[in-house]
């Protein structure tokens, strides 16, 4: 995958790659290829996946959110969507609940909003951490 926060995502072996690592733009690993998936960084922190479960690992592969999710989006203004069974909430870089599940759409924050479905019709809601 392309750089993203001076780090790239890589597969090991051929395609379809079995297990995903981080290198840095010298091509040494900073994290061996031992996740399911990892997303490109972002704030510090990229999605991984173990065992059909989504979590979250800062640049020197520690696990900073367990794998407990069925779906997450990066991290944008200190906040991520996460999904669990048919219900997005919103969580913090530590892991904590913010927003409580109630949404069956939740996009990332931008600029403040982020796109919701609720019921078949969609809306926005601001972020709370940066009103």
């Amino acid at each position: 995958m392309e750089f993203s926060e001076g780090l790239a995502i890589v597969g090991n072996g051929e395609q379809p790659y079995t297990k995903y690592g981080v290198i840095d733009k010298t091509g040494s690993f900073i994290i061996s290829p031992k996740f399911d998936y990892i997303g490109n960084f972002s704030e510090g922190l990229a999605q991984i996946k173990l065992d059909d479960k989504y979590g979250f690992i800062d640049k020197t592969g520690k696990i900073v959110i367990q794998p407990q999710f069925d779906k997450v989006w990066s991290f944008r203004e200190r906040l991520a969507s996460v999904k669990v069974g048919s219900e997005w909430e919103v969580i913090d870089m530590t892991g904590n609940y913010i927003i409580k599940p109630q949404f069956s759409d939740l996009d990332c924050f931008n600029e403040g909003l982020a796109v919701v479905q609720v019921g078949g019709k969609y809306g926005f809601i601001t972020n709370p951490i940066t009103k």
